[in-house]
């Protein structure tokens, strides 16, 4: 069973006991320290403690002492010695320490008997000193008379397992745009006593985060920064460069350290963003078309200059790319309605993109084609002609319906368009 070594008279700020197994439990007054734990105070950390045979002492920030009874430095004096219990300890201990002069110096002389300077034995002229110093492998406490609640302050000056620091190393990363980049932050730090460690808080820019938040960085992406050292940066759409300074901070359960997360992506080329175009001409008519006016609607995220490298798939006409850039689209002969053709978009970096224009062709009215004649009619007999047999074999490409409108030019005999639309011929006598 474990001895009890020491009970927790006052705390402030972190202190902490830790068992065999590397447990620990936080410390409050009252608390029972066990022989074989370990007595660790934080950076700001205070301790007051009830040792079993000696007077409360007081342990300072930054400490790891162990438990054991050898802490027990005030063991019972015996009756038949004597120690120096006044004011005139510190004198004495400088003495010792100086190893000049006479120690008897030091003290007042008394009377017979055990007076406030000590004397064993009865009826001494000088101080009897049952024991200046011991050879001993415990650790040594120096006294103060003026601690923490009028006790005796301790400062641990032997030998102690301070606990370290956590080793943080910083972290680079690259990545390509429109790319998300991940990584672990402990994976390169460590601890000197192998403790676990975890990522408490990360800043960004200037901004802190608890981990395991959502850092949002406008017009740059989101950034989340995991207790465990998991870390995933997602870019905004199309950016590139250096994110805004990532500091992390790593924690060993005791004592914290700060590292660094520099990421950065790289600009890859973006192809580019081309819309479609509408435009017109006329039945019959060929569009020649300056390449800025189908490159207007079209954009390059990156600011690169466009130019159409080549025209294709044409649809109810033909398409040519000119030497001057210039593109000439002609509509099939007689066609009116919708024509189109795609053309290609090229940034220069290797990026490209196709669109499609799209022609409508107005109709224009197209003349009648017209087919000569021939009839039959008897010496001095006039012939009476239907418009219709004139105009059978005639023919008007829009579909128009056809009328007969005037007759001239009669040769060997006169003509006349009559009212009702008949044509009468009457030869020559």
């Amino acid at each position: 069973m474990s001895t009890p070594i020491a009970t927790v008279l006052s705390v402030s700020g972190q202190v902490w006991a830790r068992d065999a197994d590397g447990n620990l439990r936080s410390l409050r007054p009252g608390d029972v320290l066990m022989e074989g734990e370990e007595l660790i105070t934080g950076d700001n950390g205070h301790v007051q403690l009830d040792l079993a045979d000696s007077a409360p002492v007081v342990i300072g920030p930054e400490q790891a002492v162990a438990m054991s009874a050898e802490l027990d430095a005030q063991a019972p004096v015996p009756d038949d010695e004597a120690s120096v219990l006044d004011d005139d300890l510190e004198t004495l201990l400088t003495a010792i320490d100086e190893g000049e002069g006479d120690l008897l110096d030091t003290l007042d002389a008394t009377a017979a008997g055990l007076g406030s300077g000590g004397g064993g034995g009865g009826g001494h002229s000088f101080v009897e000193l049952a024991r200046i110093s011991l050879d001993s492998d415990s650790p040594v406490f120096n006294y103060d008379a003026a601690s923490l609640n009028d006790a005796q302050a301790a400062r641990f000056t032997g030998e102690a397992q301070v606990n370290a620091a956590p080793t943080v190393t910083d972290d680079v990363l690259q990545g390509l745009e429109d790319s998300v980049l991940s990584g672990n932050v402990l994976d390169n730090d460590s601890d000197p006593e192998g403790d676990t460690l975890t990522v408490v808080s990360f800043t960004v820019g200037g901004d802190s985060y608890s981990a395991g938040d959502v850092a949002v960085l406008d017009g740059v992406g989101t950034l989340i920064l995991e207790a465990d050292g998991r870390y995933t940066f997602t870019p905004d759409a199309d950016w590139n460069g250096q994110v805004p300074p990532i500091g992390y901070t790593v924690s060993d359960g005791l004592l914290d350290s700060a590292g660094n997360l520099t990421l950065t992506v790289t600009a890859v080329n973006d192809a580019p963003d081309t819309a479609n175009d509408a435009l017109t001409t006329a039945e019959d008519t060929a569009l020649t078309i300056d390449p800025a006016t189908l490159l207007a609607n079209d954009s390059d995220v990156d600011g690169d200059t466009l130019t159409i490298t080549s025209v294709s798939g044409a649809v109810n006409g033909e398409v040519v790319l000119n030497a001057d850039g210039s593109i000439t689209f002609t509509p099939a002969a007689d066609y009116n309605g919708d024509a189109s053709f795609t053309y290609t978009v090229s940034d220069g970096q290797g990026g490209t993109a196709t669109s499609t224009a799209t022609i409508a062709v107005t109709p224009v009215n197209d003349a009648p084609v017209a087919v000569d004649d021939a009839l039959t009619t008897a010496e001095d007999t006039a012939l009476t002609i239907d418009p219709a047999t004139l105009l059978a074999n005639d023919s008007d490409v829009d579909g128009d319906t056809l009328t007969i409108t005037s007759v001239s030019g009669a040769v060997n005999g006169e003509v006349v368009l009559n009212a009702d639309g008949s044509i009468t011929f009457t030869p020559a006598a």
